[in-house]
């Protein structure tokens, strides 16, 4: 179909958004980027699916659900790092190639799809999966709500996240990169700001981070936010820090002891919780799903 984007249109614009949104990229990202940038065809663009007959939401399995806000959504939530090849693989730079290459668009609607019929209902992506979301629902009557990642700078810009309203965004949550920085620069009424506008264009939202004192900014600034992002993963690998003690770019959770404390000891304790990349094992992320959602 013409000006149809490819995968690697979609990882390039996912990239170049980052970047200019004043994110430090990693070494594995900006080494997608300068690939990106080659404009080497791909393969299997076209490949066909298996599953084009249209979706049939828990024909084949159901999960126990639990709400954001009110939505209903599944306690496993389908995540979208990998379609766009960050596999937070550091150095072995081969992996996300490899992503990218599986992961073209027939192939990411056929994965929606599965996850739709096994009783999935949610998938988390970047702000720029949001064609492929729009065209699942198209083609295959897909029901899958969408929680879309919410990216800003510090001068408080809504613009891509009224982008991701409009294309059907079902909630949009504030990305963790982006609750990091605000919160460590004490911009925390930015935050608010956000909020607040997708709270008045009817959606539930929350704010995302991989530090623990994101949530707890924004329970002291009182924000209205329906749920929390928060990395929960231990550190118990040996690539998670380097001879210096440090953390590595693929260690995304600064204290998992705290962060599985009782939520009231963080005077966190009426709202859901999103905990995302729970299995970090090493130079990789886990290869699948890796959302669940904790809470009422």
């Amino acid at each position: 179909m013409a000006g149809r984007r490819t995968r690697r249109d979609f990882v390039k614009g996912s990239l170049a958004a980052a970047a200019g949104a004043s994110f430090a990229m990693s070494f594995e990202e900006q080494a997608l980027l300068a690939q990106a940038g080659q404009g080497a065809a791909e393969s299997g663009e076209g490949a066909g699916s298996a599953g084009a007959g249209g979706v049939k939401p828990n024909s084949k399995n159901t999960l126990p659900t639990g709400t954001l806000g009110k939505l209903q959504v599944s306690r496993i939530i389908l995540g979208g790092n990998l379609i766009g090849g960050w596999a937070h693989a550091r150095d072995l730079l081969y992996v996300s190639e490899l992503l990218k290459a599986y992961h073209t668009d027939e192939r990411v609607l056929e994965t929606l799809q599965i996850a739709e019929e096994h009783g999935v209902n949610c998938v988390n992506t970047h702000p720029n999966a949001g064609e492929l979301i729009q065209r699942y629902r198209k083609e295959r009557g897909g029901k899958m709500l969408w929680l879309v990642q919410g990216l800003m700078d510090e001068t408080g810009d809504l613009t891509g996240i009224k982008r991701s309203i409009d294309q059907g965004a079902d909630s949009a949550y504030i990305q963790g990169n982006v609750g990091d920085r605000l919160v460590g620069a004490g911009r925390v009424d930015l935050l608010g700001k956000a909020v607040e506008f997708i709270r008045s264009q009817g959606l539930t939202t929350g704010v995302g981070g991989h530090r623990l004192d994101v949530p707890m900014a924004v329970e002291a600034a009182k924000l209205p936010v329906d749920y929390h992002v928060k990395t929960l993963h231990s550190h118990d690998y040996w690539s998670a820090k380097g001879p210096d003690g440090k953390p590595r770019d693929n260690c995304w959770c600064d204290d998992p002891k705290a962060a599985v404390a009782d939520p009231i000891t963080w005077r966190i304790s009426h709202n859901t919780y999103v905990n995302f990349q729970i299995a970090e094992t090493g130079k990789c992320a886990f290869f699948g799903v890796r959302i669940c959602l904790f809470g009422p």
